[in-house]
Protein backbone atom coordinates (compact mmCIF):
# COMPACT_ATOMS: atom_id res chain seq x y z
CA UNK A 1 0.00 0.00 0.00
CA UNK A 2 1.67 3.49 -1.14
CA UNK A 3 1.44 6.06 1.56
CA UNK A 4 1.35 9.26 -0.11
CA UNK A 5 2.05 12.77 2.03
CA UNK A 6 -1.17 15.25 2.23
CA UNK A 7 1.00 18.12 2.99
CA UNK A 8 3.91 17.87 0.26
CA UNK A 9 5.62 20.95 -0.29
CA UNK A 10 6.25 21.94 -4.05
CA UNK A 11 10.39 21.26 -5.33
CA UNK A 12 10.25 24.96 -5.49
CA UNK A 13 9.93 26.00 -1.81
CA UNK A 14 12.80 23.78 -0.98
CA UNK A 15 14.72 25.31 -3.50
CA UNK A 16 14.26 28.99 -2.12
CA UNK A 17 14.67 27.79 1.50
CA UNK A 18 17.89 25.71 0.25
CA UNK A 19 19.47 28.64 -1.41
CA UNK A 20 18.60 30.96 1.88
CA UNK A 21 20.26 28.60 3.97
CA UNK A 22 23.38 28.74 1.63
CA UNK A 23 23.40 31.94 1.57
CA UNK A 24 23.71 32.43 5.65
CA UNK A 25 26.50 29.90 5.44
CA UNK A 26 28.27 31.76 2.82
CA UNK A 27 27.63 35.29 5.00
CA UNK A 28 28.91 33.50 8.24
CA UNK A 29 32.24 32.08 6.61
CA UNK A 30 32.89 35.24 4.50
CA UNK A 31 32.40 36.56 8.09
CA UNK A 32 34.65 34.77 9.81
CA UNK A 33 37.39 34.56 6.99
CA UNK A 34 37.54 38.53 7.41
CA UNK A 35 37.97 38.52 10.71
CA UNK A 36 40.70 35.65 10.26
CA UNK A 37 42.46 38.40 8.07
CA UNK A 38 41.87 41.29 10.72
CA UNK A 39 43.26 39.61 14.22
CA UNK A 40 46.06 37.28 12.16
CA UNK A 41 47.17 37.86 8.99
CA UNK A 42 46.67 41.55 8.26
CA UNK A 43 50.15 43.61 8.27
CA UNK A 44 50.45 46.52 11.25
CA UNK A 45 49.28 49.67 10.87
CA UNK A 46 52.34 52.29 9.93
CA UNK A 47 51.09 54.47 13.51
CA UNK A 48 54.44 56.61 12.29
CA UNK A 49 53.03 57.66 8.99
CA UNK A 50 49.29 57.86 10.53
CA UNK A 51 50.09 59.96 13.73
CA UNK A 52 53.66 61.20 13.53
CA UNK A 53 56.80 60.15 14.93
CA UNK A 54 55.83 60.75 18.64
CA UNK A 55 53.33 59.58 21.35
CA UNK A 56 52.06 60.96 24.87
CA UNK A 57 52.03 58.50 27.36
CA UNK A 58 50.25 59.05 30.31
CA UNK A 59 50.36 56.78 33.20
CA UNK A 60 53.46 55.21 31.68
CA UNK A 61 54.91 54.51 35.35
CA UNK A 62 52.54 51.18 35.77
CA UNK A 63 50.19 48.56 34.02
CA UNK A 64 48.81 49.36 30.45
CA UNK A 65 50.83 52.78 30.85
CA UNK A 66 54.09 50.87 30.29
CA UNK A 67 53.06 48.46 28.16
CA UNK A 68 51.76 50.38 25.77
CA UNK A 69 55.32 52.63 26.27
CA UNK A 70 57.01 49.51 25.54
CA UNK A 71 55.16 48.59 22.36
CA UNK A 72 54.84 52.23 21.07
CA UNK A 73 58.68 52.80 21.53
CA UNK A 74 59.65 49.05 19.91
CA UNK A 75 57.67 50.45 17.21
CA UNK A 76 59.88 53.05 16.46
CA UNK A 77 58.18 55.68 17.76
CA UNK A 78 59.54 58.84 20.15
CA UNK A 79 57.95 59.03 23.64
CA UNK A 80 56.96 61.77 25.81
CA UNK A 81 56.10 60.25 29.24
CA UNK A 82 53.65 61.46 31.52
CA UNK A 83 53.36 60.11 35.50
CA UNK A 84 52.93 61.54 38.86
CA UNK A 85 56.15 59.86 40.67
CA UNK A 86 59.46 61.25 39.07
CA UNK A 87 61.14 58.15 40.60
CA UNK A 88 59.01 55.32 39.18
CA UNK A 89 58.95 57.25 36.00
CA UNK A 90 62.49 57.40 35.74
CA UNK A 91 62.46 53.26 36.58
CA UNK A 92 59.88 53.15 33.78
CA UNK A 93 62.15 55.63 31.05
CA UNK A 94 65.35 53.85 32.24
CA UNK A 95 63.74 50.29 31.48
CA UNK A 96 62.18 51.39 28.15
CA UNK A 97 65.25 52.53 26.68
CA UNK A 98 67.08 49.22 27.86
CA UNK A 99 64.44 47.32 25.60
CA UNK A 100 64.54 49.46 22.92
CA UNK A 101 67.64 51.56 22.88
CA UNK A 102 66.67 53.43 19.10
CA UNK A 103 63.91 54.95 21.57
CA UNK A 104 63.73 58.66 21.92
CA UNK A 105 62.05 60.14 24.75
CA UNK A 106 61.43 62.82 27.18
CA UNK A 107 60.37 61.64 30.45
CA UNK A 108 57.73 64.44 32.25
CA UNK A 109 56.25 64.19 36.05
CA UNK A 110 53.01 66.54 37.07
CA UNK A 111 53.91 67.98 40.16
CA UNK A 112 50.93 69.80 42.50
CA UNK A 113 50.99 72.95 43.91
CA UNK A 114 51.97 73.65 47.61
CA UNK A 115 48.90 73.02 49.81
CA UNK A 116 46.79 75.86 50.47
CA UNK A 117 47.76 78.25 47.32
CA UNK A 118 45.63 78.97 44.41
CA UNK A 119 49.25 78.05 42.20
CA UNK A 120 49.03 75.82 39.16
CA UNK A 121 49.88 72.53 38.14
CA UNK A 122 53.79 72.66 36.58
CA UNK A 123 55.46 70.64 34.33
CA UNK A 124 58.24 69.37 35.91
CA UNK A 125 61.54 68.00 33.00
CA UNK A 126 60.61 70.03 30.79
CA UNK A 127 60.77 74.39 30.02
CA UNK A 128 57.00 76.60 29.65
CA UNK A 129 54.76 73.94 29.48
CA UNK A 130 55.68 71.28 26.95
CA UNK A 131 58.58 68.65 26.84
CA UNK A 132 61.44 69.82 24.29
CA UNK A 133 64.23 68.10 25.05
CA UNK A 134 64.46 64.44 23.74
CA UNK A 135 67.18 62.06 24.75
CA UNK A 136 68.24 60.16 22.02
Amino acid sequence: MAVSCAHAQPAWVLAVLTALGLLVYVRAGARLALWLYAAFLRPTKPLRRRYGAWAVVTGATDGIGRALASCLAAAGLGLVLFGRSPDRLAAASTDIRASTPVSRYAPSSWTSPPTGSPGRWTLSGSSSGTSTSACS
